[in-house]
């Protein structure tokens, strides 16, 4: 990567690029190189685009250290939205303070939060279009989308976005 300024859906892209037969993430016994979150944040970045989100929505992301919080992560700003990682730690009346404040468009939840998800799933108030369930060994709530099932939907190459200056790329 050269020293010139580039926007965060830039800076993905060319380290992806850059990386790819390297080791990206380590997770317990688990080993994904930078071209499988290259394929993967492609392909959930273009099924949040299928799921409606447009520069400016939000992905909120609630999960404990995994695999799929990066991901999750770097799709959303792949897909011009605005990344609103969560911390595990954080209670169920500040996540629903976040989803109205942020406008909200998906939640991502670990096997963790699914109870949160499914009583913010329930409230009417929020205008909140999906969310997304990582599987674990638990039963999955319905109505959420499977994150596996999304990743095997679409294509991996990454919608085509043209970032501005004033947007944003995450809060945190």
């Amino acid at each position: 990567m050269n020293n010139q300024i580039c926007s965060l859906t830039e800076f993905y892209d060319k380290l992806l690029d850059r990386y790819k037969s390297r080791t990206a993430i380590k997770f317990r016994d688990e080993e994904l190189s930078y071209e499988t979150v290259e394929e993967q944040t492609g392909q959930l970045a273009n099924a949040f685009r299928s799921m409606g989100v447009k520069a400016g929505d939000s992905v909120v992301i609630l999960m404990n250290n995994r695999p799929e919080y990066p991901i999750t992560e770097i799709a959303a700003i792949r897909a011009g939205a605005t990344a609103v990682p969560l911390n595990s730690d954080v209670d169920e009346d500040t996540i629903r303070f976040v989803l109205n404040d942020s406008n909200a468009r998906i939640l991502a939840v670990g096997p963790t939060f699914f109870s949160v998800g499914k009583n913010i799933q329930k409230d009417s108030s929020f205008d909140l279009n999906h969310i997304i369930g990582i599987e674990a060994e638990t039963e999955f709530p319905i109505g959420f989308h499977r994150f596996s099932e999304l990743l095997s939907k679409t294509g991996s190459d990454a919608p085509a976005v043209t970032p501005s200056a004033e947007d944003v790329a995450a809060i945190y």
